[in-house]
């Protein structure tokens, strides 16, 4: 496994068609988003999710779906960085190195790639305020969110 870059600036998609899964499940579990694209996938967590991997706890997602169920996990563990599809469960695994890192207040994200071919981006990066208001229809439920960091709107404007 290799670390692509960690850097303090958020990566952009918008010329990339993509597919947003947000899983928002029982009360008391908190609504990481999980987001594919072509051999890319994002894990956006909460800063109470963060606390829980800082806290050694893995943190979820699951989408129940006619006919199975589809779960998505970030899971502490000391070794390596991975990704593993296993059963409908798709599980990467973070090391302590990893979960310091995003704990730094001005890291947004941790970026990884596999060494399979085609190579699958992974990113686990911190949710922020969106920028630009969901629309009523879609149903989203408010989120916690990180606060955006200096120059994150300008980015986003960009």
């Amino acid at each position: 496994m290799r670390l692509l870059r960690t850097r303090d600036q958020s990566v952009s998609y918008r010329s990339l068609r993509s597919f947003r899964l947000e899983v928002f499940i029982y009360e008391d579990t908190h609504p990481m988003k999980v987001r594919w694209t072509a051999q890319s996938l994002r894990f956006r967590i909460t800063p109470t999710e963060l606390a829980l991997l800082e806290d050694g706890q893995t943190v979820e997602a699951r989408l129940a779906l006619p006919g199975g169920e589809w779960q998505a996990c970030a899971v502490p563990r000391s070794g390596s960085t991975s990704l593993a599809m296993k059963d409908a469960r798709l599980r990467v695994t973070l090391t302590s190195d990893d979960i310091a890192q995003l704990s730094v207040p001005t890291t947004e994200g941790i970026y990884f790639a596999t060494d399979d071919v085609p190579a699958v981006r992974y990113l686990v990066e911190k949710d922020f305020p969106c920028i630009h208001p969901h629309a009523g229809e879609a149903g989203e439920a408010p989120t916690e969110t990180f606060a955006a960091p200096a120059g994150f709107e300008e980015r986003k404007a960009e």
